[in-house]
């Protein structure tokens, strides 16, 4: 108040009143936290907020002895009060806030509540701290990069499951608030588990809440999924860094049975800490390496806290590893079978596939491809008809048309077609050279190796070989031809951070 008489009475009321309000931290919060461009800065909020213990006893509560006793500034408090708000509606993911009860023992070091406070402040402080300065973020976040670009992709053309999907989460609404077993999806090799497994993942925050926090690894499809010690390290981290908790120590990193001690108590902490719900979604199980027993299944949590969910998926095309799973879970009802797709469904996916590519069948095609497959059949035969199907012109007569019913058949008749327009050849060895290598060839080395191989240069240059060029390579063009046309044949594979070629599928 003494401040705008002061203004009113001299020659200051031009001045911006807000700015004698301020003192140095403040101006420094506003100008590096409030003020700034970016979305994430790296920063984290620490807030106390003190509430009176003694109010209901009829006791006159610290806070009142204090503004009694002090007389204490209620525009200061009023400011303080503003400054709070301003940053919990810019970073409220940033924000930390610990309440603590206000009473006559607030300051004894023995009072057993301020010594709580203390030790969660300094542990969550830690956590955070360790969490910025340590490198594993950074390669963390690389791989859950990869997880879920792969995620996007699969959930693209995803059609019908709704049965499941609906059974499936009535089950983890069901056990939600009670101890629970891990539920497994099961399937024959290209019935769609992974693609079930992606639209589950980005449904679950819908269907649970958006404070939930999702868990996916796609196993298999890079180097750190493929083997247990560093799945399990990498879920430890994702799980440390959402809830805010001390990562695994250093020691604890490098071997197996301490990550799995680890892991189970870190799933109990998250049940104990909060109303967040946890899902944790494992893809392909048979897809890890066999070293560290990881294909015994006792490093998998089998009964899960509350609020922690744990979805895998496994092929039966690998039994002994579906054995030793239902070994490790021998509850019958915790297994859900992923079946083939309706004629119906697989219609609908390769309509939305066509489209993507902006082609239509005619509908006498439309007729032919419904007769194809009356009863339905796996989401990848349908993706494999769809590279036939996109090659058919709109003059083509049915009587023409010829598409395989198994998906061992179309990626045969894949291969056929690509031999056909690339050179047998090139199309052999571009796929001998990928299957013979240890974790797949990366687009720069492949190119090299077949500039290296004669075969391959006297298929391109049987007509004429340049003579104006030193060195004879693979023209990039071919293979670009190639690798575009392979479509569903080769997949990404991430190993020592590159992005390496690999078959996708064990029919090739």
């Amino acid at each position: 108040m003494a401040f705008h008489v002061f203004c009113s009475e001299t020659e200051c009321s031009h001045l911006p009143s807000p700015l004698f309000f301020l003192v140095a931290i403040e101006w420094e919060i506003e100008q590096g936290l409030l003020n700034t461009q970016e979305s994430n800065p790296g920063a984290f909020i620490f807030l106390r907020e003190g509430e009176d213990s003694n109010r209901q006893t009829g006791q006159a509560t610290n806070s009142e002895l204090l503004e009694e006793g002090d007389n204490l500034d209620s525009e200061a408090k009023q400011l303080l009060s503003n400054l709070k708000a301003k940053i919990a509606n810019h970073y409220p993911e940033h924000l930390k806030v610990h309440t603590l009860a206000y009473s006559k023992d607030s300051g004894n070091p023995r009072c057993k509540e301020s010594n709580k406070y203390l030790k969660q402040l300094c542990e969550q402080f830690t956590a955070v701290t360790n969490h910025q300065i340590s490198e594993e973020p950074g390669r963390l976040l690389q791989e859950l990069g990869h997880h879920t670009a792969l995620c996007l992709k699969n959930c693209r053309f995803f059609c019908g499951r709704q049965n499941l999907s609906d059974s499936i989460f009535h089950r983890i609404k069901q056990n939600n608030d009670k101890t629970h077993t891990t539920l497994t999806l099961y399937g024959l090799p290209g019935c769609g588990k992974t693609a079930v497994m992606c639209k589950l993942s980005e449904r679950v925050q819908a269907v649970l809440g958006q404070d939930s926090v999702v868990v996916i690894c796609l196993l298999g499809t890079s180097q750190l999924s493929s083997a247990i010690q560093s799945l399990l390290r990498d879920i430890c981290l994702q799980v440390c860094l959402a809830f805010d908790l001390p990562p695994p120590p250093s020691q604890t990193k490098q071997a197996c049975s301490d990550l799995v001690l680890f892991l189970s108590k870190l799933l109990l902490t998250v049940s104990h800490c909060g109303t967040q719900t946890l899902m944790v979604f494992l893809d392909s199980v048979e897809r890890l390496l066999p070293n560290d027993g990881a294909h015994t299944f006792y490093w998998l949590p089998t009964d899960c806290p509350p609020k922690v969910h744990i979805i895998i998926s496994i092929s039966t095309a690998e039994p002994d590893t579906l054995k030793a799973l239902q070994h490790a879970v021998p509850e019958a009802a915790a297994y859900s079978e992923v079946g083939p797709l309706s004629c119906e469904e697989g219609e609908e996916m390769l309509k939305m596939l066509l489209a993507s590519d902006t082609r239509w069948l005619s509908p006498a095609q439309g007729v032919y491809f419904h007769q194809s497959f009356p009863s339905g059949g796996q989401a990848l035969l349908f993706k494999l008809a769809f590279h036939e199907a996109r090659k058919w012109l709109s003059y083509t007569s049915p009587s023409e048309l010829v598409i395989a019913s198994t998906a061992q058949g179309a990626t045969h008749r894949l291969c056929e077609r690509l031999e056909k327009s690339h050179g047998t050849v090139l199309v052999a060895h571009v796929l001998g050279y990928i299957a013979s290598s240890r974790n797949g060839l990366s687009d720069t080395e492949l190119k090299d190796i077949l500039s290296l191989d004669d075969e391959v240069l006297s298929e391109i240059h049987h007509c004429h070989i340049p003579s104006s060029i030193p060195i004879l390579r693979l023209p990039p063009v071919h293979w670009a031809r190639l690798h575009s046309d392979m479509g569903e044949c080769l997949a990404e594979w991430k190993a020592d951070g590159f992005t390496l070629l690999c078959s996708a599928h064990r029919y090739i």
